[in-house]
């Protein structure tokens, strides 16, 4: 991919700092920041709408996107690499583009939004708009309090629904209507939150990273206010090309099958890199890494469970979903046949998909813990336009985390989503027969503002 790309050091965004007005004609000082979390994979029309509904509602001048690198939450690798998304962002509203560390991008849920939430507060975001099933920010609120501060009554009502086969989001749900003390807080508001759709707020896709998201503003203390956009046309799971905005499964299904409709989904001023992207390197999907994973189980084979190194052991990978695997893996030629032959009612796609994931790219119980404990240890810049430099210049003396534009000078903090992206690049390099370029090497994206 023939892209132009620009290299910014510290020292060359310090430089902005003494700038005392930029394009639009405000004081960097006075710039309103607004956060976005999000995986774009891949890009397209419903997204570039949210962005600009986000700038329109929470009246941002600058509009920063903390995105997934290489892999994905939901356990998979993203159907294009981190760079062609971010580029598309920054055509379509964005005007920074931050890397959700892989440890946080590849998580469940609360981990996935303490990793954005807390790359959003270093960046002194002031509010965090996200897409939902709901479209109204009050239940959120409610019930993102409510789970806080009945924690200690509601934990092990949850274990115990969870434990009788419950997904956790419905777990949650099931919970707080027990809870009579639950379920007359969330009755007693000048906004009740009603009863009847608690098991869409919790357990939709997109409702329930937004709970997570406002949880965890009030875990960390952020001085961030939550808006939420209601979500239109396709659904999160729908798998067919229709409406105005496709879903990106829908878009991801009919890039596989060599459709060229799905381009009619995504923005038009990204036709033209997007497929020049893709006559160069071809999507990636999970089996794409089949052998690898494959590979890594089976050398866990004779691994021992010492209670003692549960920190060390790879995350969401118990003995009996190893075992399982195992018992499978001879047997199945491919990621998914390995995920189906397992699955269960109480083991989830998702969950087998993420838990292959960590123990493919070696994230541990003590990355997670690690992660709690300080959910921004650095923040990675993979794109900005101008608006974006000027933002990040009045800010960046004030940051409490590493500001990382040169991978190469930050190894120790880079590790985990270097060898991410290794891993990525060669299945990328293989698919291709193109040579792919090492994140130590990649350059800042750089586009001029909207």
């Amino acid at each position: 991919m023939n892209t132009q790309y620009s290299q910014y050091d510290n020292q060359k965004i310090c430089s902005i700092y003494d700038m005392l007005i930029i394009g639009k004609g405000f004081l960097i000082s006075d710039m309103k920041a607004t956060g976005i979390i999000a995986e774009y994979n891949p890009f397209h029309k419903g997204h570039a709408c949210h962005i600009a509904k986000t700038r329109e509602i929470t009246g941002a001048d600058c509009v920063i996107v903390v995105m997934s690198g290489n892999f994905v939450q939901r356990g998979e690798p993203a159907i294009m690499d981190k760079y062609a998304r971010a580029r598309a962002a920054l055509l379509n509203g964005a005007d920074i583009v931050i890397e959700l560390a892989s440890v946080s991008a590849v998580g469940s849920a609360q981990y996935f939004a303490a990793g954005g939430v807390g790359i959003l507060k270093n960046m002194q975001a002031d509010a965090l708009c996200f897409g939902s099933e709901s479209g109204d920010i009050t239940p959120f609120l409610t019930a993102s309090s409510l789970l806080l501060n009945r924690k200690s009554e509601l934990d092990p009502l949850i274990h115990k629904y969870v434990k009788g086969g419950s997904s956790y989001p419905l777990a949650r749900s099931r919970a707080i209507q027990q809870d009579s003390e639950s379920t007359a807080l969330l009755s007693d508001t000048k906004q009740p939150v009603d009863l009847a759709e608690l098991s869409n707020l919790f357990c939709l896709p997109n409702n329930i990273l937004g709970l997570e998201y406002c949880m965890e503003i009030i875990l960390q203390n952020a001085a961030i206010t939550p808006f939420t956009i209601k979500r239109t046309d396709s659904g999160y799971h729908d798998t067919t090309l229709h409406g105005q905005f496709a879903s990106a499964s829908a878009i991801r299904n009919a890039i596989n099958a060599n459709n060229a409709a799905f381009l009619d989904f995504l923005p038009e001023n990204t036709h033209d890199f997007i497929k020049e992207y893709f006559n160069c390197y071809p999507p990636v999907f999970i089996n794409d890494f089949s052998d690898m994973i494959r590979f890594e189980l089976m050398k866990m084979n004779d691994m021992v469970f010492d209670q003692n190194q549960k920190s060390s052991r790879v995350a969401d990978l118990p003995e009996f979903l190893q075992n399982k695997l195992l018992s499978h893996v001879k047997d199945a030629f491919s990621v998914t046949q390995l995920i189906e032959a397992v699955k269960s009612k109480d083991l989830t796609y998702t969950r087998i998909s993420r838990a292959l994931l960590h123990l493919l790219l070696g994230i541990t119980e003590r990355d997670y813990h690690t992660l709690k404990e300080n959910p921004c240890p650095y923040i990675r810049v993979l794109g900005l336009n101008k608006t974006g430099q000027a933002y990040l210049a009045g800010i960046k003396k004030s940051l409490t985390c590493p500001l990382i534009v040169k991978p190469a000078d930050y190894k120790e903090y880079l590790s985990k989503d270097i060898f991410a992206s290794d891993i990525y690049n060669l299945v990328l390099s293989r698919k291709s027969g193109c040579k792919t370029v090492s994140d130590y090497r990649r350059e800042i994206i750089k586009e001029q503002s909207i």
